[in-house]
């Protein structure tokens, strides 16, 4: 009998220290699902970032192609300033106001 009861003890103490190891294990589980969920949300954060970041590249690109145009070699006879508008407003998608026009003379002079 007391073989039996020593035995009972001992896996009792061994039962609670399997229970507290249990514990420490769930403990560590939950850090690590906790850290992991944070990591998801600044990674998620992040890329939203990189998405925006390039939209707005992109958008500056853009832009930067349309503010830098000219036209080279354009020859309408009549309403010049009004073609060229709808040309550009046609062909890129811009709305342009036409200030001046400055007519380009590519002939070469014979002396």
């Amino acid at each position: 009998m007391n073989e039996m009861s020593t035995e009972i003890k001992e896996m009792k103490k061994e039962n609670t220290e399997i229970k507290e190891l249990i514990k420490e294990v769930m403990e560590i589980k939950t850090s690590l699902e906790a850290k992991e969920t944070k990591w998801e949300m600044e990674k998620a954060k992040s890329e939203k970032r990189i998405t925006d970041l390039e939209r707005i590249d992109e958008y500056r690109c853009k832009q930067e192609r349309r503010n830098n145009l000219i036209i080279k070699g354009l020859e309408i006879k009549n309403n010049l300033e009004h073609e060229v508008s709808t040309l550009l407003k046609n062909s890129l998608e811009i709305d342009v106001e036409i200030k001046s026009l400055i007519q380009l003379n590519n002939k070469k002079k014979e002396a």
